[in-house]
């Protein structure tokens, strides 16, 4: 978070800065000082979620900017950011001049998203223009959902290892008759 602080005070030295250490505080500190510029890390630690604190933030704030800061290019989960309010993305291993032009870029209102995310999203793009969507692009709790549909349970909801359950469905006890 420093190194963040000090990149963001260098690309506007006079300007206020708030720091938030948990999502919680963020949302709070962004809806009472209402920033014109809030930089999230796309791994926030805690509930409710990156995505969710975009769009808390954009309806708290509709004139705020939001760029998401990531050392990972996690491209499900920029888009979604992307889709819940976010207008830009940067990745952390950018030198750090581009990513202050890029931040001031930001604040002055031009949606700004990092060459290597664009590429990403715009080879989504031509993808489903092309109809190539055979792909299904799924966020990590969507992958976890699936993955327990395709393991078997028992009542107590706790995963089947025996193999003579194989083909079972589970169903919450009160379910049963």
């Amino acid at each position: 978070r420093r190194g963040v602080a000090s990149l963001v005070a260098e690309a506007f030295p006079v300007n206020e800065i708030r720091e938030a250490g948990t999502t919680g505080e963020a949302i709070t500190i962004a809806t009472a000082f209402q920033p014109d510029l809030v930089v999230l890390d796309l791994r926030t630690p805690d509930p409710p979620g990156t995505p969710a604190t975009c769009a808390i933030l954009k309806e708290r704030n509709s004139r705020g900017r939001i760029v998401i800061l990531t050392g990972h290019a996690e491209i499900d989960l920029i888009r979604q950011c992307l889709a819940s309010g976010a207008d830009g993305v940067l990745l952390k291993d950018a030198e750090p001049d581009d990513l202050i032009m890029r931040l001031r870029h930001l604040a002055a209102g031009t949606r700004v998203i990092d060459p290597r995310v664009a590429e990403a999203l715009a080879g989504d793009l031509v993808n489903a223009l092309q109809g190539r969507t055979e792909q299904l692009s799924l966020s990590p709790r969507e992958r976890a959902v699936l993955d327990l549909l395709g393991e078997d349970f028992d009542d107590a909801d706790t995963p089947v290892t025996d193999s003579s359950s194989a083909g079972a469905v589970w169903r919450p006890p009160a379910t049963i008759r």
